[in-house]
């Protein structure tokens, strides 16, 4: 059994890993809230979510923001603004947005200025989200042949638009 932290500090626990083309694909596991074995004060959860399947684009992107969201107050850039809990959040939820199959995985990185931020570069296309932790995310979009889309303040709730998700998947 594996078992890894997601961003909301619940751990995922994974029974059994099988092999697809092209992803790997996590069966049964748990999301749950375990006793640390530090010092750190955790506070108790009674609830744990149903079984559900993973597919094994998400759960990389998920550990990314963790790890990205972790990152040690005295390793963070001086004078920057850093992404605030709900950017992490919002970030988060879209993930489960992502076509599938993902042609490839987005570079998570973060901003000086309090932006959690996916960007995709393949084959002449540029993809770039940016989330602040408003509950919305905006996007820049460009393919090879110069076509552009650009949007503002889009619920994290809703998918990109049908011409984002195919450069995607493609």
């Amino acid at each position: 059994m594996t078992t890894r932290i997601l961003p909301d500090e619940t751990t995922l626990q994974i029974d059994r890993v099988e092999q697809g083309s092209p992803h790997q694909v996590f069966i049964s596991h748990q999301l749950l809230r375990t006793e640390p074995t530090s010092n750190f004060q955790c506070q108790p959860v009674s609830r744990i979510s149903p079984v559900i399947t993973w597919d094994g684009v998400i759960l990389p992107l998920q550990v990314r923001l963790a790890e990205l969201r972790s990152i040690p107050e005295e390793q963070r850039w001086p004078g920057a603004d850093w992404p605030t809990e709900e950017a992490f959040q919002d970030a988060g939820k879209f993930t489960e947005l992502l076509p599938k199959p993902l042609n490839s995985d987005p570079h998570i990185s973060l901003a000086n200025d309090g932006e959690v931020n996916f960007a995709w570069s393949r084959d002449g296309t540029w993809i770039d989200l940016g989330f602040y932790g408003t509950g919305t995310y905006s996007f820049y979009a460009r393919d090879k042949s110069g076509d552009e889309w650009f949007g503002d303040d889009i619920s994290v709730t809703s998918p990109l638009p049908k011409e984002l998700r195919a450069l995607l998947a493609g």
